[in-house]
C-alpha cells in the first residue's frame, strides 16, 4: 500500500466514524428528555392514580422516573412540597390545597379533580353492628370518629353534622350538631374502636367501611354523606401541581398530569384490577373483601365540577373551616396541563 493509499484510506476512516457520530448525536438529541420526580404521597384511596400509574408504566411511557416520598396524610404531602422535599404531590384532600392556598395564592394549581357522588359508594358513616342507632340522626348525643385524624376528615364530618341539621330543620325537626362528639381517631385503629363499642359511629372512606362490613365490625347507615348533606357532586381532593414546578419543569409537569389522567381512565376501564391494586397498596390481604368497593371518580375541571367546587368552598368558608377565601379562577389557572 503506497503513501496516498493509506492517506485515503485514514480519510474514509475518519470520515465514518464522523458520520457516525453525528449520527449517534442527531439520535441523542431527538430521544425525549427523561425527568427525575420526587412524589410525595400517602396510602389512601386518593392516591390510587398514583399507583396505578407505577404500576402500569404510565410514568415510563411519558419518561419519567419517580421516587417515592411516604407521607402520613395530605398535609404532610404538601408541607414536603412546599419545603423542596418533593417536587409534586399524589392527590391530596381539598381543604388541604385550599388551606396552602389561602395563605399562598400563587403556590399551586388543580388540575384534576376527587368527585364523590351519590352513585358512587366511596364513604360511609358506620356503626357497631348491633347498635341500636338507625338514622343518622341518631348520633345525637354520641361519638362519632372520622376516618382519621386529619384535617380534611374532621372537616368534612363538621360539614356533614351541619348539613344533616339543614335538613331536619327544612322537614320541621330538630338535630343539633354540637352534641355529637368529633374523637379523636387513627386510620389503624378506627375500626377496632367500632368493633369495640368504644365509639358509636365512624365516617369513613374505602377501603375502611368495606372491612367493617365484611369482617363484621360494623353496618352501614349512610353512604356518601359528603355527597348527600354537603354538595353533589363533592369535591373530595385534587391533583394539584406547584406553579413553581410548572414553571421551572412544564414538560415534567406536563408528563405527570398526562400520567395521572391516564391512570383515572385505566381505573374507570378497568374497575376489578384497580380494586386489586388498591387492596395491595392498603395492605388488604384479601383483595375479595373490597369486591364491592367503590372508587373516586377523576374529572378534568369543566363548568359543572367548578360549581360544585365553589358551592363545597363556600360552606367551608361560612363554617369558619377556611382562614379566608380561596381565589379560584387562580387555582385552577392552568387547564392545559392535562390536555
Amino acid at each position: 500500500m503506497d503513501r496516498n493509499q493509506f492517506k485515503l484510506g485514514v480519510v474514509i476512516t475518519l470520515s465514518v466514524c464522523a458520520v457516525a457520530i453525528a449520527f449517534r448525536a442527531l439520535w441523542l438529541f431527538t430521544q425525549p428528555r427523561t425527568y427525575d420526580v420526587t412524589v410525595a404521597r400517602a396510602l389512601f384511596t386518593a392516591n390510587l392514580p398514583y399507583f396505578v400509574a407505577k404500576s402500569q408504566g404510565f410514568f415510563e411511557k411519558q419518561h419519567l422516573r419517580v421516587e417515592d416520598l411516604r407521607c402520613r396524610d395530605g398535609a404532610e404531602m404538601l408541607n414536603h412540597v412546599i419545603n423542596g422535599k418533593a417536587d409534586v404531590a399524589a392527590p391530596v384532600p381539598l381543604i388541604e390545597i385550599l388551606n396552602v392556598h389561602v395563605r399562598d395564592p400563587d403556590s399551586l394549581r388543580v388540575v384534576l379533580f376527587a368527585v364523590e357522588s351519590a352513585s358512587s359508594h366511596v364513604s360511609a358513616i358506620v356503626v357497631p353492628t348491633k347498635s341500636e342507632v338507625q338514622t343518622i340522626r341518631g348520633l345525637a348525643g354520641k361519638k362519632i370518629a372520622p376516618y382519621n385524624n386529619s384535617e380534611s376528615a374532621r372537616a368534612s364530618l363538621k360539614m356533614i353534622l351541619k348539613g344533616v341539621q339543614r335538613e331536619a330543620m327544612a322537614d320541621g325537626t330538630t338535630f343539633d350538631p354540637d352534641s355529637v362528639t368529633i374523637t379523636k381517631s387513627r386510620a389503624d385503629t378506627v375500626l377496632q374502636e367500632i368493633a369495640s363499642g368504644k365509639i358509636d359511629a365512624a365516617f369513613l372512606i374505602e377501603p375502611q367501611f368495606s372491612l367493617a362490613v365484611v369482617q363484621g365490625y360494623g353496618r352501614v347507615i349512610e353512604f356518601n354523606p359528603r355527597a348527600r348533606y354537603i354538595n353533589d357532586p363533592y369535591i373530595v381532593g385534587a391533583l394539584a401541581i406547584p406553579k413553581a414546578f410548572v414553571r421551572d419543569n412544564r414538560d415534567a409537569a406536563r408528563a405527570f398530569s398526562k400520567s395521572i389522567v391516564d391512570a383515572t381512565k385505566w381505573i374507570k376501564l378497568h374497575p376489578v384490577e384497580a380494586r386489586n391494586l388498591l387492596a395491595e397498596v392498603t395492605g388488604v390481604v384479601d383483595p375479595k373483601q373490597l369486591e364491592h368497593s367503590g372508587t373516586y371518580v377523576w374529572e378534568l375541571p369543566d363548568d359543572k365540577n367548578e360549581i360544585a367546587l365553589e358551592k363545597v368552598v363556600n360552606v367551608m368558608v361560612d363554617q369558619g373551616l377556611l382562614s379566608g377565601q380561596p381565589d379560584l379562577k387562580t387555582l385552577l389557572g392552568d387547564r392545559s396541563l392535562c390536555r
